[in-house]
C-alpha cells in the first residue's frame, strides 16, 4: 500500500471514530450514546467504633505486663496480664516487658506465616533496622533507637528459631525465661495475675470510652448525647483513675454510631442493609442499621453494626467513612435530559435522523447522571446504544434533526 492511500485511510478512520463516539452535534443539536452504568447512593459521615468490651481492672494502681500479644484471641480465664503494685525500678520493668514481647513473639509464632519463617525476608529485615538504628542515631533519637534495637532483637530471635533446631528455640527461650525471673526479682512488689472473664482478642489499648461507648448502650443513645461523647475525650488522669488497665474484645461483630440530618435519615430504615467503606481504603463491610434515634434539632443519632472481621476497627475509636445505602444498575444517561411529556417521564433520542420519545424508569438520579430501568420487552423503552439528545434549540417528536 502506498505512504499516500495509508494517510487517507487513517483520516476516514479518525472522522469515522468522531461522528461515531460518545458525544456527536449536527448544528445545535447533541447527542450521547446510552451505555450500562452503576451508582451508588452514600454519605460521607463522621462516627464512633462501639464494641463489645469486657473491662479488666486492676486492684490498684501499678504496673501493667501482658502476657500475650496485642488483639491475640484468648480463651475465657486465660491468664493474660499481671499487675506489679509496689515499689517497681522503672528500668527494670522496662526490659521485662521487652523480655515479655520476645517470649511470647516466639511461643505464639505461626510455622505457617513465611514472613517470620522465611530466612532471607528475616535477613531483609534485620539489614534494614540496622540502617534504620544509623538514620536515628545519626538524628540523635535514643526513643527510636531504643525501639528499633528491640525489633532488631526479635528478627535476630526468629532468625536463630528458622534456621535451627528446636533444641535451639528451646535454649533462646530457656535464656528468656532466665532473665524474666532476673527481673521480676528487682521487683519489691506484690503481683496481681489478670484473667479473661470472656473469649476474645486481647487489648492493653485503653481510651476511656469501653464503657460509655458500647453496644449496649448505643441502641438507645440520643443526638446530645453523642454529641457530648465527640466533645469530651477522657484525659489520662480519669483513664488511670478507673483503674481499668486491658481489655478483651468480641471480634464477632462492632458497630459505628453516627449523627445525620433529615435528609440522609430519610434513606434509612432500621434493619436495611447497607456497606461501609472507611476513609482511604478500598474495601467494603456490609452491614444493617440497627438504630435510628428521635428526632433532635433536626437531627437522628444512627448506629450501624457489622458482623465481618475488620482489624482497622479493633483499635480506632473514632473514624470516617461513607455509608452506602444504596446501589443501582441499569442505563446510565444525563440527567438533564431527563423530560416529562403528556405525564410520561422519557428522553429525546435521535433516530435515523429525527427525534423520538421514549419512556424510562428512573431507578436514580443525583445532580448530574441518572440510572434508568433497561428492559427489553416494554415498547417505546429506553435500548442499550440509544441516542439520547442531550441539547436541541427545540424538542418534538418527530422532528427532523438538521
Amino acid at each position: 500500500m502506498k505512504k499516500g492511500s495509508a494517510k487517507f485511510l487513517i483520516t476516514v478512520l479518525v472522522i469515522f471514530m468522531i461522528f461515531s463516539g460518545i458525544s456527536s452535534m449536527r448544528g445545535n443539536t447533541k447527542t450521547q450514546i446510552v451505555f450500562s452504568g452503576q451508582m451508588e447512593k452514600s454519605f460521607n459521615l463522621e462516627g464512633m467504633v462501639a464494641r463489645s468490651e469486657t473491662v479488666i481492672k486492676s486492684p490498684e494502681k501499678g504496673i501493667l505486663e501482658s502476657k500475650v500479644r496485642e488483639n491475640e484471641y484468648v480463651k475465657k480465664n486465660k491468664h493474660v496480664a499481671s499487675v506489679y503494685i509496689g515499689d517497681i525500678d522503672e528500668e527494670a520493668s522496662k526490659k521485662l516487658s521487652e523480655i515479655n514481647h520476645r517470649i511470647s513473639e516466639l511461643t505464639t509464632q505461626n510455622t505457617s506465616d513465611t514472613h517470620s519463617n522465611d530466612a532471607h525476608k528475616i535477613e531483609e529485615g534485620i539489614t534494614s533496622k540496622i540502617n534504620d538504628i544509623i538514620m536515628a542515631s545519626n538524628a540523635r533519637n535514643a526513643e527510636k533507637v531504643s525501639s528499633l534495637k528491640e525489633d532488631l532483637r526479635l528478627l535476630a530471635d526468629k532468625k536463630t528459631a528458622s534456621a535451627g533446631s528446636g533444641a535451639d528455640m528451646s535454649a533462646i527461650l530457656t535464656e528468656l525465661q532466665s532473665q524474666k525471673e532476673y527481673y521480676e526479682k528487682q521487683f519489691n512488689s506484690t503481683k496481681y495475675d489478670l484473667t479473661a472473664p470472656t473469649p476474645g482478642l486481647y487489648s492493653s489499648s485503653i481510651d476511656g470510652y469501653e464503657e460509655t461507648v458500647s453496644e449496649s448502650k448505643i441502641n438507645n443513645i440520643t443526638v446530645s448525647e453523642y454529641q457530648t461523647l465527640q466533645k469530651k475525650k477522657p484525659t489520662k488522669e480519669e483513664i488511670e483513675a478507673a483503674d481499668t488497665v486491658c481489655k478483651i474484645i468480641n471480634n464477632y461483630q462492632w458497630s459505628i454510631i453516627t449523627v445525620v440530618n433529615d435528609s440522609t435519615a430519610s434513606n434509612l430504615e432500621v434493619g436495611q442493609k447497607v456497606y461501609i467503606r472507611f476513609s482511604g481504603s478500598d474495601s467494603e463491610y456490609s452491614a444493617k442499621i440497627s438504630y435510628i434515634s428521635p428526632k433532635e434539632s433536626n437531627k437522628y443519632a444512627v448506629a450501624v453494626i457489622s458482623t465481618e472481621n475488620c482489624d482497622y476497627v479493633l483499635s480506632t475509636r473514632n473514624v470516617n467513612f461513607e455509608l452506602i445505602c444504596g446501589r443501582y444498575s441499569g442505563l446510565k444517561i444525563p440527567g438533564d435530559a431527563i423530560q416529562v411529556r403528556n405525564d410520561k417521564t422519557g428522553v429525546y433520542v435521535s433516530e435515523n435522523s429525527y427525534m423520538r420519545f421514549k419512556e424510562i424508569n428512573v431507578l436514580y438520579k443525583d445532580g448530574k447522571t441518572a440510572i434508568v430501568e433497561q428492559n427489553n420487552n416494554k415498547e417505546n423503552y429506553l435500548l442499550l446504544y440509544d441516542k439520547v439528545i442531550t441539547h436541541a434549540k427545540e424538542y418534538a417528536e418527530g422532528k427532523k434533526i438538521e
